[in-house]
């Protein structure tokens, strides 16, 4: 961690992005990235459905963030058995907050997105942040990344299709059945 200080005070091969949180308190706490729109805070499951529908639109991506951390409770979603429709454009979920959601906060979030992801809707993304508003707060969690380079297009491609795996230190490089993180793996005689 001191380690990594030193460098983003002092950056090589660092990317600022320029992202967004879309605060309605309460009803919701959405990451937005990729697109410059400003988009509205909303206190309804209706209204959000909008808002992810524009970002992605505009070709952009969405997070909830800490579903479950008091007062930014999605509506309808006030348990992670609550899987509804209004939700399910979204690119993905924030499953660990390392700084403001509590260990069981956490595990909500994170049965959340897998019962999201077992909805058959599409695949969901799941990502942790450190939710870092002071300098001493960056790099609790962090997102690693599989990417060929690194450059904007790349890190949004990672988000996007789930090349990406959560650590709180460790770092791995992996491939399953012969897919590489975010890909698909096959069982054998699965035809699908």
């Amino acid at each position: 961690l001191t380690a990594l200080r030193k460098e983003l005070a002092n950056p090589t091969g660092f990317i600022a992005l320029k992202n967004n949180e879309i605060t309605a308190t309460p009803n919701g706490h959405m990451l937005q990235y990729n697109t410059p729109a400003p988009y509205q805070p909303q206190t309804s499951a209706e209204g959000w459905a909008r808002v992810i529908g524009s970002i992605k639109a505009d070709g952009g991506l969405s997070f909830l963030a800490h579903p479950f951390d008091e007062p930014w409770i999605y509506s309808g979603l006030e348990s992670p058995a609550n899987v509804i429709p209004e939700y399910a454009e979204v690119t993905g979920f924030e499953i660990v907050n390392g700084t403001i959601a509590t260990r069981a906060q956490n595990r909500m979030a994170q049965e959340l997105w897998d019962r999201y992801n077992i909805s058959g809707w599409k695949r969901y993304v799941g990502v942790v942040n450190t939710d870092g508003h002071t300098k001493d707060q960056v790099a609790e969690v962090f997102n690693a990344l599989l990417m060929d380079s690194l450059s904007e297009e790349n890190i949004y491609d990672a988000y996007a299709n789930g090349r990406l795996y959560a650590s709180t230190g460790p770092q791995l490089r992996y491939t399953l059945g012969g897919a590489d993180m975010g890909g698909t793996a096959y069982i054998p005689g699965d035809t699908g």
